[in-house]
């Protein structure tokens, strides 16, 4: 998956009424000692859409949302073939 790929749908979803629902999700960049997992918000997402460190991003679904990331981790492991 590219990062266009990854980021194509940036946009919240409209709850009725009119109110803004925020999606959340699973990222792996790369870090100084190694790929690192971190959880991002549709909300915060704008400043993060040309990062070159991304590996991937993985949509959640509200279940997921209020997971650790480590147990996020284990769900959604870094692609092979990276």
């Amino acid at each position: 998956m590219s990062l266009n790929e990854a980021t194509t749908h940036l946009v919240p979803d409209q709850a009725p009424g009119g109110a803004s629902m925020t999606e959340w999700y699973f990222v792996w960049v790369e870090g100084l000692r190694g790929p690192m997992p971190q959880k991002w918000s549709s909300d915060g997402l704008w400043g993060q859409v040309g990062r070159q460190d991304v590996i991937v991003r993985f949509a959640l679904s509200d279940a997921e949302a209020h997971l650790p990331l480590d147990e996020l981790a284990r769900l959604h492991p870094i692609p092979d073939g990276r």
